[in-house]
């Protein structure tokens, strides 16, 4: 299996993993240090949240694939709950569309 990459190696999905692995309180200080050195926080919101529906939609797969302890219920089933997910998910994050 070939995996391609999708995602941008532009700086910005590196700030969303760095504060993944920084505790709140760091967050400010960050954040702070990007707007003074001008860069555009739209681009790293999005990713973000990309990052998450993506995130919910494996766990959500996984689950349903077993790994939530109640047997694997095969790819057909594991992919209907995870459009449904998706569908919550990106309502959570203000889409207007699933």
């Amino acid at each position: 299996m070939t995996i391609k990459r999708t995602i941008e190696n532009d700086g910005k999905t590196d700030t969303v993993l760095v504060m993944l692995e920084i505790g709140y309180n760091d967050w400010e200080k960050l954040i702070d240090s990007l707007n003074d050195g001008g860069i555009d926080l739209s681009r790293i919101s999005d990713i973000a949240s990309s990052i998450s529906v993506k995130a919910a939609e494996i766990s959500e797969y996984l689950g349903e694939r077993g790994g939530n302890g109640y047997g694997d219920h095969g790819h057909d089933d594991a992919m209907k709950d995870v459009a449904k997910t998706r569908k919550r998910i990106r309502k959570a994050l203000g889409y207007s569309y699933p």
